[in-house]
């Protein structure tokens, strides 16, 4: 019988690989972020390809926030 974390810190688990993408996402995130202002006034097309591709890279690293914590449905 394994003890119950030694299966969370063992290099052989699929997820542990998902950790890094979370966190480059979530540097690519925040620099985005900061880079593109939300609050402008102007409808312009930069702006709004701008607020599409925030939401995009938000969107992908909540999933592969989901993804990485092996959660499962209730």
């Amino acid at each position: 019988m394994t003890p119950p974390g030694s299966r969370l810190f063992s290099d052989d688990t699929k997820n542990l690989d998902r950790f890094g993408l979370l966190l480059l996402l979530c540097f690519a995130s925040v620099t985005i972020s900061s880079l593109i202002d939300l609050n402008a006034t102007d409808q312009s097309a930069a702006n709004a390809l701008g607020r599409i591709t925030v939401s995009v890279v938000l969107g992908v690293t909540m999933m592969v926030a989901v993804g990485a914590s092996t959660s499962r449905r209730w």
